[in-house]
């Protein structure tokens, strides 16, 4: 949640390279009562010291008070952990289809990815939530397309959980998965993901467009 931070507080975690820190200020005052959601393109872990850049952004946003959710991809991750099982996938319109084989190493690797950006925010001093479809799924789906598998769009979004996050001062992480009947895992477009959960909670959304700027 939102917080009252000083000019002082915020040159202790201030970055160097950062922008001019006499105008922060202005932009805590007019978004201390929004909530932010940031879409996180998979495509960024294609180098680490992006990633670091990015996890550094959200700690630094995190102190200084303002309420921001993270929703993340994970394309790279998943296809080279796809190539490495030698698992063949193709996609339709942008969406990869989903087998059984497949939503499995889908649903592994992005729950990896989750615990990665959660416990690196950790390291830095911010406090993070983790969602997906092993802890406190927030997302239920329904089938995308028969021919796309285990692809879902979501149907209900649990805010209850991502607000209670908040109230704790945690960033809420949530993973591009979803539950639908049976309590059976889909993969979910990570920007499909966000826009229900911006939508829902009506908050506002921001998109790396898989590329990484200094977001303070």
């Amino acid at each position: 949640m939102s917080k009252n931070i000083s000019l002082e507080e915020i040159k202790k975690f201030w970055p160097d390279k950062a922008p001019d820190i006499n105008t922060v200020q202005k932009y805590i005052k007019k978004y201390k009562k929004e909530k932010i959601v940031i879409k996180y393109g998979g495509n960024v872990l294609i180098d680490r010291n992006v990633f670091n850049n990015f996890i550094s952004d959200i700690n630094v946003i995190n102190k200084l008070g303002l309420s921001i959710i993270v929703v993340h991809g994970g394309g790279p991750r998943i296809k080279r952990e796809l190539d490495r099982k030698k698992i063949v996938s193709k996609f339709i319109n942008g969406l990869r289809v989903t087998d059984k084989n497949i939503i499995d190493t889908v649903e592994e690797v992005l729950i990896d990815f989750n615990k990665d950006i959660a416990i690196s925010l950790k390291k830095l001093g911010s406090e993070a939530a983790s969602f997906h479809t092993k802890t406190d799924n927030v997302i239920e789906v329904e089938p995308e397309r028969k021919e796309l598998g285990f692809v879902g769009r979501p149907n209900k979004i649990n805010d209850n959980l991502i607000q209670n996050a908040l109230n704790q001062n945690k960033i809420p992480i949530i993973a591009p998965l979803g539950l639908g009947k049976q309590n059976q895992t889909y993969n979910i477009n990570g920007d499909t993901a966000a826009s229900a959960i911006a939508k829902k909670t009506e908050i506002k959304k921001a998109d790396t467009n898989d590329k990484c700027r200094r977001c303070v």
